[in-house]
């Protein structure tokens, strides 16, 4: 029915159009077909709105209302061609046309134009119009472009104006998260499940924030809320296999990355987890085909030949491990992992040259590592009885210059509107190339915001390589410091994270997130004292 008198509508406005230029300006019969037009539109008598609001205009081409007025009725119609042209003739027409501006920042970002839809609703906003709606479109518009800190203020400003709506709240939240404030994502997604108790996003965004603060039951308890509501989240179920591996649930983290795979049976990341988890209930044959498989569909991830070397090796398959291992050195000839995964097995064999010459190369990608230090020492005390002069722990290698071959993005198990860092197996630590290397950052902004997405996409070694990169560039940059001091401690290197958490804190004394991080490796490492000492500031700073 509404086509059709659409189409009535089309016939009459190409009708009015050829008598524009002959119709004489009628300022009192323009305010009437106005009016008739705004009461037609509010009852849903949609083609009758279009011709008293069309009318208007005939008689009154400045009056900018009608314009408006009619572009809400084309957007009603999902004509949004027709409806942003009313809109920008609103606004020429009244240039402090908030609502006009608002409607614009909409179909803007309705249509991903997100520097459009920002300078749009900041327009409104300016006007004077100040609504929910503005500013809750700004946030979506900034999130976008990742700019989570003026996304967070914007939702904020707009939930102080509507606190009754969940949506921002869970928005925020998942903005908060990008920036690693978990205690802020959790209060947020806490209350989303107020305003929704049946929201299973809800429950998976605050299980995921839960398993980053290391409270593995809570994360757990929050994610079988989700699956129960929603069943065939892969996400919810790679989440809580992987939080029931912290807890050493090693059958129920196997029964749910199964699950998971069964969803999306194409996942690489997904075989490597449940293989992960496998070779921890001793099932060395199926960890063995879970990575095989995961070779098949990711035949360039360095790290998947590093853990299938690893199957063979415990195997006793001792050449097929040497292979798969000097394979990931090949993909990726910077990743320190790598060459520690060949020497490490050097050392297993007996072969202890081979294996300190790979050792001290993972030591000159990567020295603070102390895993690394500790294996190159045991090797050395294996050489000294044939060696009349030890080797000096410090010499370094030729510095490698081919650039990294770097596996295709990582597929999440479940796309979600803004990817979040997943909770996953401890993975590589990658160090930075050297200067030369054609993939090195233009500048230190542009290398922090590559880490960034990489920390987002749960690549912490890969983003660990574009963090050392923007340090490099600029050395007194404490949001890369925290930043990489964070992609460190998921990657289970706590003691090494402190140095990082620490330069940033000397940097700036007031940043709240790296003490919040640098509390939680304390933690880890059994500090209670200073990590306590470490909260108490967090909270002082929080606080003002």
């Amino acid at each position: 029915m509404v086509q059709l008198h659409y189409l009535r509508v089309g016939i009459i406005l190409v009708s009015w159009s050829l008598l524009a230029d002959a119709s004489p300006a009628d300022p009192k019969r323009a305010q009437k077909a106005y009016e008739l037009g705004r009461e037609a539109a509010a009852k849903n008598r949609f083609a009758e709105a279009l011709e008293s609001l069309t009318t208007a205009i005939l008689y009154a081409p400045e009056l900018a209302d009608a314009y408006r007025e009619r572009g809400k009725v084309f957007l009603l119609l999902k004509d949004t061609v027709r409806g942003s042209a009313d809109f920008r003739e609103a606004v020429s027409l009244q240039p402090a046309d908030g609502e006009s501006f608002q409607a614009l920042g909409t179909l803007e970002l309705a249509a991903e134009h997100w520097p459009l839809a920002i300078a749009n609703f900041t327009s409104a906003l300016e006007a004077g119009t100040l609504t929910a709606a503005a500013y809750n479109g700004r946030a979506r518009a900034r999130v976008q472009l990742k700019q989570y800190t003026e996304a967070i203020a914007d939702f904020t400003a707009g939930i102080r104006l509507r606190l009754d709506d969940p949506l921002p709240y869970f928005e925020r939240g998942k903005a908060a998260s990008q920036l690693e404030r978990w205690r802020d994502a959790i209060d947020d997604f806490n209350r989303c499940i107020d305003f929704r108790p049946d929201w299973a996003d809800a429950y998976t965004e605050r299980g995921f924030a839960h398993g980053q603060m290391g409270l593995f039951s809570n994360s757990v308890n929050d994610l079988s809320q989700s699956i129960q509501r929603q069943p065939k989240s892969a996400r919810a179920l790679f989440l809580r296999g992987e939080a029931r591996k912290r807890l050493n649930q090693w059958d129920a983290s196997v029964e749910d990355l199964t699950a998971a795979i069964a969803l999306s049976p194409n996942d690489a990341n997904l075989l490597m987890a449940r293989s992960g988890a496998l070779v921890q209930l001793g099932r060395l044959d199926d960890s063995l085909k879970d990575r095989n498989e995961a070779i098949r569909l990711k035949p360039d991830d360095p790290r998947a030949y590093i853990a299938r070397g690893g199957s063979y090796h415990l195997l006793d398959r001792h050449a097929e491990g040497i292979e798969d291992r000097s394979k990931a050195i090949e993909l990726a000839p910077l990743l320190p992992e790598a060459w520690m995964a060949r020497g490490s097995a050097y050392f297993l064999i007996g072969e202890f040259s081979k294996a300190q010459s790979d050792l001290r190369q993972a030591l000159s990608l990567d020295p603070e590592n102390t895993e690394i230090r500790a294996v190159l020492e045991r090797t050395r005390e294996k050489l000294l009885p044939n060696q009349a002069v030890a080797t000096p722990p410090t010499a370094a290698p030729t510095p490698l210059t081919p650039p990294v071959r770097e596996a295709p993005p990582s597929t999440p198990p479940e796309p979600t509107p803004t990817p979040v860092v997943a909770i996953a197996p401890p993975a590589a630590k990658v160090a930075s190339p050297a200067p030369t290397a054609p993939t090195l950052a233009a500048t230190a902004d542009e290398a922090h915001n590559r880490a960034r997405a990489l920390v987002q996409a749960s690549k912490f070694a890969a983003a660990i390589i574009e963090f050392d990169r923007a340090i490099g560039l600029r050395p007194d940059f404490p949001l890369a410091l925290n930043g990489r001091g964070y992609a460190r401690m998921r990657l289970g290197q706590h003691k090494q994270a402190l140095p990082d958490f620490a330069s940033a804190i000397r940097l700036n004394p007031n940043y709240t997130n790296a003490y919040h991080n640098r509390a939680a490796a304390f933690r880890a490492l059994n500090q209670i004292a200073d990590a306590d000492a470490d909260s108490v500031k967090e909270r002082a700073l929080s606080a003002r």
